[in-house]
C-alpha cells in the first residue's frame, strides 16, 4: 500500500464503511448476440479521481490533497480503449472488451461501459472510470519461506495522466542485488503499438531490451505485428534442500519478430495465424560458487516460427476471487495456442532442433462465483528425435464463492508438471515461496511435481481508512517433487496447514492482496521444524504452473495474450 496514502488516511482518522455497491455486475457470461441492437448516438466519458468528494468521508483535506497531487487520466486515454463509437450498433461483447482493455491498463479501480437509452430509440455509451493511486514511493522488507527480501524505489504508471509508466527500483532477494529502470507505453505515439524498454544493472553486468508490439487487442482485430529484443546477464542458481548448491552466470540474447492475421471473421470462434523468426543465444560462465560438472552447455537457435490460435469468447466478470473488490475477467470458452518452428544449422543454430509451445485452456461455469478453469500444455524442443527441455503440464482450478455472514471463496488448485531432459539451469521447485507455505523456499527440487492447494479466502466487509479492506484465509498445501534419484511416491508428499491475514489497498493500483501467513509443516523438510511466516504481496500460489517459475521455456506468441482476447 502506498505510504503516502496511508499517512493521509491516518491524518483523517479510521472509519469502517459498508461495502461499496457493485458498479459492474459480476457472474454474467457475455457471449455473442444475434439480435438487432440500437444505434449509438454519442460516447461520453465520465472520469473520477482516486477519491470521490461526493462520497461520505472523502471530502476531507487529506483526500483533497491526494486528488490534487494525482492527475486524473485524460479523456483520450479512456476513449482510445473503447471499441464502440457513434454510428455503431450497441454490442455487449465489444462493451465487455472495452472494459477489459481499460482494466488491462491497470490504472482504474473501476471501469464500466454501459448503454443509456434515448427517447429517439438510440443509445448513448457512457464509459465511467475511477483512477487508482499510481505514484508510489516504494520501501519494503519482507520474508517468504525464510528468505529475506528488501526493495525500494519510485514508480508512476500513469505519468501526468497519460497512461505512461516509469520506474526505478533497487531489489535485494537473498544475496541477489539489482537496480532497474523501465518505461512502458501501451499506446506508443497514439497508436495501438506498445513500447516497453528496460535497463537493469547488477554486479554481474547490464541487461537491456524492449519491444514494440501491436497485439490482437480485440476479437475483430484483423492484423498484428511486433518485435522484441533482450540482452540479459544474470546469476542462475541451482538449489538443493533450500540451499544454494551451485551458481553460474548466464548471458542470454533473444529476439523475436512476428506478423499475424485473423482468419475469416467468426464471432463464435476467433481464429488467427502468425509467422515470424526467433533467435536465442545462451552462454554460461563459471564464478567462484560454480561447482564442477554443473555448468550448462551453451546453445544457439535461429529459425522461422509459425503459430495458430483459437478463442471462443464466453467471458465472465467476477469479484472476490484472487483480489478483493476488483473485477477480474475470466473466459469460460476454449482458448488454444500453438507456436513452433525449425531451428536449423544452416539458419544459424548450433544444431538442428524443432521448438514447440502448445496450450489449451477451458472454463466451466456453474453459477456466479462458482466456476472451474482447466489448462493442459506442452513446451520444449526436439533434438535428434528425443525430447529436449520438454515440459508437460496440467492445471485444474475450482472457485466456489459463498456469501454467508461475510463473503468467502473456497479455492482449490491442482497442478501436475513433468519435465524431460531439462536444461542445466532449469529446475522444477516447490517451497515456501510457491505453494508449500510450511517449508523454506526452494526446499524441494527436481524435474516433476504435483501440487495441491485448498484455501478458504474470507473477505471482511467494510473499507477502512477509505484505503484498505481486510480478510483472512485458512489453507492446506500438499506437494511432491521427484527426480531420477528421488521417485514420486505418496510417502514423499509434503503437507502443511496454516492461516493468514489479508490486506487489499482499495485505492492502490494493482488491487493485489498483501498476505501474512503462518504455516506449520506436517512432515520433515529442510531446516528445523517450526512455524514459517510469510509476508509478501500476491497469493501464495498461481492459478497456473506455480512450480515451474524457474524453468526457462520455449517462447510463446507475443501477439496473442492468453486470457485477454
Amino acid at each position: 500500500m502506498p505510504a503516502a496514502l496511508l499517512l493521509l488516511a491516518l491524518a483523517n482518522g479510521a472509519q469502517a464503511l459498508p461495502p461499496a455497491p457493485a458498479v459492474i455486475p459480476t457472474g454474467t457470461i457475455v457471449s455473442v448476440s444475434t439480435a438487432v441492437q440500437p444505434v449509438i448516438a454519442t460516447v461520453r466519458v465520465e472520469r473520477a479521481n482516486v477519491f470521490d468528494p461526493t462520497a461520505p468521508g472523502e471530502n476531507s483535506w487529506p483526500f483533497r490533497i491526494a486528488d490534487w497531487v494525482h492527475v486524473t487520466s485524460h479523456d483520450e486515454v479512456i476513449r482510445r480503449e473503447l471499441l464502440l463509437g457513434p454510428g455503431d450498433r450497441w454490442d455487449s461483447l465489444k462493451a465487455l472488451e472495452s472494459e477489459r482493455n481499460l482494466r488491462d491498463l491497470n490504472l482504474f479501480r473501476r471501469a464500466d461501459v454501459k448503454a443509456v437509452p434515448r427517447p429517439d430509440g438510440k443509445v448513448d455509451v457512457v464509459a465511467r472510470t475511477q483512477d487508482t493511486w499510481t505514484l508510489n514511493i516504494e520501501s519494503g522488507v519482507g520474508t517468504e519461506g525464510g528468505q529475506r527480501q528488501v526493495s525500494y524505489g519510485v514508480s508512476d504508471d500513469n505519468l501526468l495522466g497519460y497512461g505512461k509508466s516509469v520506474s526505478a527500483r533497487h531489489n535485494e532477494n537473498g544475496d541477489i542485488v539489482s537496480n532497474q529502470f523501465a518505461y512502458g507505453d501501451h499506446r506508443f505515439l497514439g497508436t495501438r503499438y506498445s513500447f516497453d524498454p528496460f535497463f537493469t544493472r547488477t554486479g554481474y553486468g547490464t541487461s537491456i531490451g524492449g519491444d514494440v508490439i501491436k497485439p490482437f487487442f480485440a476479437l475483430d482485430t484483423p492484423l498484428a505485428s511486433g518485435v522484441k529484443y533482450s540482452h540479459t546477464v544474470d546469476e542462475s542458481i541451482i538449489y538443493q534442500q533450500s540451499q544454494e548448491f551451485s551458481k553460474f552466470l548466464i548471458k542470454n540474447d533473444a529476439a523475436q519478430m512476428g506478423y499475424g492475421g485473423r482468419l475469416p471473421w467468426d464471432r463464435g470462434a476467433v481464429q488467427r495465424v502468425e509467422a515470424g523468426w526467433y533467435v536465442q543465444k545462451d552462454q554460461f560462465y563459471p564464478i567462484p560458487a560454480t561447482l564442477p560438472f554443473t555448468l550448462p552447455n551453451g546453445r544457439t537457435m535461429s529459425g522461422p516460427v509459425a503459430g495458430y490460435s483459437l478463442v471462443q469468447p464466453r467471458y465472465v466478470k467476477e469479484t472476490y476471487i484472487n483480489k478483493m473488490e476488483r473485477v477480474e475477467d475470466f473466459n469460460m470458452g476454449n482458448e488454444f495456442q500453438f507456436l513452433g518452428g525449425f531451428m536449423g544449422e544452416e539458419l544459424g543454430s548450433d544444431r538442428d532442433r524443432l521448438i514447440y509451445n502448445v496450450l489449451d485452456q477451458q472454463g466451466i461455469y456453474f453459477a456466479p462465483g462458482r466456476f472451474a478453469l482447466m489448462q493442459v500444455g506442452a513446451k520444449g524442443r526436439v533434438l535428434a528425435s528425443e525430447p529436449d527441455n520438454a515440459l508437460l503440464f496440467a492445471n485444474i482450478n475450482f472457485f466456489y464463492a459463498n456469501d454467508w455472514q461475510v463473503p468467502m471463496t473456497l479455492v482449490s488448485h491442482l497442478e501436475v508438471n513433468k519435465g524431460r531432459n531439462l536444461d542445466g539451469e532449469n529446475q522444477v521447485i516447490l517451497g515456501g515461496n510457491n505453494g508449500l507455505r510450511g517449508y523454506e523456499s526452494y526446499s524441494f527440487t527436481g524435474d516433476e511435481s504435483v501440487l495441491l492447494n485448498l484455501e478458504d479466502r474470507v473477505f471482511m466487509p467494510g473499507e477502512y481508512f477509505h484505503l484498505v479492506r481486510f480478510g483472512g484465509a485458512f489453507f492446506w498445501d500438499s506437494g511432491c517433487v521427484s527426480s531420477a534419484t528421488s521417485p514420486m511416491t505418496f510417502g514423499n508428499f509434503k503437507s502443511d496447514l496454516g492461516f493468514g491475514l489479508r490486506l487489499a489497498p482499495t485505492r492502490g493500483q494493482s488491487g493485489n492482496v498483501v498476505r501474512l501467513d503462518l504455516a506449520r509443516s506436517l512432515q520433515t523438510g529442510p531446516g528445523p521444524d517450526r512455524w514459517v511466516v510469510s509476508l509478501t504481496a500476491n497469493q501464495a500460489f498461481s492459478i497456473f504452473n506455480s512450480s515451474t517459475g524457474h524453468v526457462r521455456e520455449t517462447p510463446a506468441s507475443q501477439l496473442v495474450v492468453q486470457g485477454q482476447n
